[in-house]
């Protein structure tokens, strides 16, 4: 009985393999990431610094966290996202 339930965890254990692979997203991307790839946004954050401000996006999607700034300067804005 012993052996038998040790072949069914270790069967299991193969035949189910644990996803250790954070979902995609753009790293460049905000709105991709939360139209294309299905990230919710969880909170949010301004921060202003000399001459810009900066948003931080926190997102989640199947129990893993992505973080993202967007860059607010007077001609453009910068967007970078990566898991914490």
């Amino acid at each position: 009985m012993k052996k038998l339930s040790f072949f069914l965890i270790i069967f299991s254990i193969l035949v189910n393999p644990v996803k250790s692979e954070i979902p995609d997203y753009e790293t460049r991307d905000l709105n991709k990431n939360i139209i294309e790839h299905r990230w919710k946004v969880v909170r949010t954050n301004f921060i202003g610094i000399k001459g810009y401000s900066i948003e931080l996006y926190t997102l989640s999607k199947n129990g893993y966290i992505l973080k993202c700034q967007v860059a607010y300067f007077q001609d453009r804005l910068e967007t970078y996202c990566m898991e914490p």
